[in-house]
């Protein structure tokens, strides 16, 4: 099944490692870190890059996404 994120943005389900809630994973020690790595994976982002709401992991890339974290795993939740 496939997981919209947003825009024109769909992945596998089974791709999904972990969605993060952006302004959480930005706070302190983690949002540091983050800064500051160089992460080997491609970056995307969905929309506006201005007015991120969740950083969605895959293995290969990571995707920045307006759609809030909660709202994304209600619908990797879902079986439809």
């Amino acid at each position: 099944m496939l997981l919209h994120l947003g825009g024109d943005i769909a992945v596998w389900k089974e791709d999904v490692l972990a969605i993060f809630d952006y302004d959480a994973l930005a706070a302190g020690t983690t949002g540091e870190f983050w800064k500051k790595s160089k992460f080997p994976r491609r970056i995307i982002a969905v929309d506006d890059a201005e007015k991120v709401k969740s950083i969605i992991l895959l293995p290969d890339r990571i995707y920045l996404s307006q759609i809030s974290s909660a709202t994304l795993q209600k619908r990797a939740e879902e079986d439809i």
